[in-house]
């Protein structure tokens, strides 16, 4: 539960410092965020504050439990134990294939170089939705 009082107030902050960014031109009422012009600071009301944060913490408790779950699930059952095991070779075995192109190679390579000069953004890589997860630590 210590990590829930962390993360309620974590979200509680940020949601805050986001709402009270926007603000309104006092002659034409339109939002716009930062604009510099001199207006008025729009505060969320307590109660979504108080929601969003009991929303977010509901959200952190599930996440765990299903963590959790999975993590039992992988450790007890044999079949996902031995499917895993199988899905691991084989990815190994196409990883192997996509390593011996050359023009694949040269486009991670290129990707790479690219990343290392722009600026850290919050953009996800692309992630394939077919690839494996990591199986949970013992």
């Amino acid at each position: 539960m210590k990590n829930n009082g962390i993360a309620l107030l974590l979200v509680t902050v940020m949601l805050t410092g986001i709402v009270s960014v926007f603000t309104v031109n006092a002659e034409d009422k339109q939002p716009g965020p930062m604009s510099g012009q001199q207006g008025k600071v729009i505060m969320a009301p307590a109660e979504f504050m108080k929601k969003a944060a009991e929303s977010n913490a509901k959200m952190l408790e599930i996440k765990k439990s299903v963590s959790d779950r999975r993590e039992k699930l992988y450790e007890s059952n044999p079949s996902i134990k031995t499917l895993w095991a199988e899905m691991v070779a084989m990815q190994k075995e196409i990883n192997s294939i996509l390593e011996a192109d050359a023009e694949y190679n040269d486009l991670i390579l290129k990707r790479d170089i690219l990343n290392s000069v722009l600026p850290e953004t919050s953009f996800q890589p692309f992630r394939n939705p077919k690839m494996p997860q990591a199986m949970p630590a013992k």
